[in-house]
């Protein structure tokens, strides 16, 4: 098992979790697969790869990341973990208020969930009643561990969604 590097062991133990470090390696190296796991186990095991990613020092790849949030939300789509922006680290720049609020994306890794993305949005705006024609989208830039908005002039890491970083 390769162990937690020194920065990474920092974090860990910062964090409010219970779980042991082993266990959280293991599950990390997929030597214990996610999805043997219990609920709240695998929420402590997002929340530390989660904050290890944000600090600059990656526990796991983004994909098995993605495999395990994608598991998780699955099983617990109320979750409030799964409901909630996670707040970017503002290590520099300036914080500013976003021009318009920011909240959680979505990945597509399919043209199909793209499309189902699609109708999930017409479905909402038939219930609001706003034409088609009025939906306006927009495809903005995704750096790594990154969200933005782009209004022209100024481009804006989300943040917490309400406030973010003028980069």
């Amino acid at each position: 098992m390769i162990p937690l590097n020194k920065q990474q062991k920092e974090i860990f133990e910062q964090i409010s979790i219970d779980i042991s470090e082993s266990f959280f390696l293991q599950i990390c190296q997929q030597e214990i697969p996610f999805d043997s796991i219990e609920s709240n186990e695998q929420l402590n095991v997002l929340i530390a790869a989660n904050a290890m990613y944000r600090s600059g020092v990656p526990i796991v790849n983004d994909s098995l990341y993605d495999q395990f949030y994608r598991y998780f939300k699955a099983q617990n789509p109320q979750h409030e973990f799964v409901q909630n922006v996670e707040p970017e680290l503002i290590a520099q720049g300036k914080t500013v208020s976003l021009p318009i609020k920011m909240l959680s994306t979505d990945k597509a890794y399919s043209f199909e969930e793209i499309k189902k993305w699609l109708n999930r949005v017409k479905k909402i705006a038939d219930i609001l009643h706003l034409a088609e024609h009025d939906i306006l989208l927009r495809v903005t830039p995704k750096l790594d561990g990154y969200a933005a908005y782009d209004d022209g002039q100024t481009f804006y890491t989300r943040g917490d969604g309400i406030k973010g970083r003028d980069i």
